[in-house]
């Protein structure tokens, strides 16, 4: 017998993904991001392994020195003093 899916609420699916909540619902919405699943009537829940698998799947770094070199050409905002 296979052991039941860990499901998680909203608050660890955020700390874990380190998402804002509009973020997360932006990408549910968008369908970027595991769909939940209705725990309650105003309770929603993830699996935990399709939100691992999500994680694994995005990409780390850069990806080239064109990246990097763009993202150091970026101009910085300047303060202005109040």
């Amino acid at each position: 017998m296979a052991a039941p899916r860990k499901v998680l609420r909203t608050h660890q699916v955020l700390e874990l993904a380190n998402l804002t909540k509009g973020t997360l619902y932006r990408f549910v919405r968008d369908n970027n991001f595991p769909q939940p699943i209705q725990l309650g009537p105003k309770l929603l829940g993830w699996f935990e392994d399709e939100v691992t698998a999500w994680l694994e799947a995005r990409p780390r770094g850069l990806h080239s020195a064109e990246d990097a070199q763009r993202l150091r050409s970026v101009p910085r905002p300047t303060r202005v003093p109040a």
